[in-house]
């Protein structure tokens, strides 16, 4: 083989290694997945919450909404238990979502996840008739979020009005 053959063929190796190393470690593609009544969005990535409204990436890269209230399930590839707890709440069975969420919410990242997780949290301990748990876990989220959301969850036996609290 001729050396400027050769020298193409060492060039050529050492783009397709550099290609490999490059694509090798970008990790997989998105794969949240965001059901509402009529449409699902598959392989997005959630990337936050803002005002009762849900924030996206699509594949192509645009950034999109949905208003919370229309999401009927959501699926996080990064947080698969909050998913596994939203179908536990779904059946009611409180201890197992009280279980998948209370390490979400103290250990997720995102804030947006610690207020999904959260607010769901607040609710399950609030239906399982855990008040108190429910009242403190409260506090600490209107202090990460004071939204729509977290407004949404306030546990049922706490007055409205902070004058009433102390009556």
């Amino acid at each position: 083989m001729p050396k400027f053959q050769f020298q193409i063929l060492q060039h050529r190796i050492r783009c397709f290694l550099f290609l490999v190393l490059v694509c090798g470690t970008a990790g997989p593609a998105a794969a949240d997945s965001i059901r509402l009544r009529n449409l699902t969005h598959r392989d997005v990535k959630v990337v936050g919450l803002r005002d009762g409204q849900l924030f996206f990436r699509t594949p192509a890269g645009e950034e999109r909404n949905v208003p919370l209230d229309a999401v009927l399930s959501l699926e996080l590839d990064k947080y698969p238990n909050l998913g596994k707890a939203n179908e536990a709440f779904a059946k009611e069975d409180f201890a197992a979502a009280i279980k998948l969420l209370s390490p979400l919410v103290d250990e997720a990242r995102e804030d947006y996840v610690r207020v999904l997780a959260g607010a769901q949290l607040v609710a399950a301990l609030d239906r399982s008739g855990r008040f108190v748990d429910a009242a403190r876990r409260y506090a600490k989220l209107m202090q990460v979020d004071a939204g729509p959301l977290v407004k949404s969850v306030k546990p049922s036996g706490l007055p409205a009005d902070p004058a009433e609290r102390s009556a």
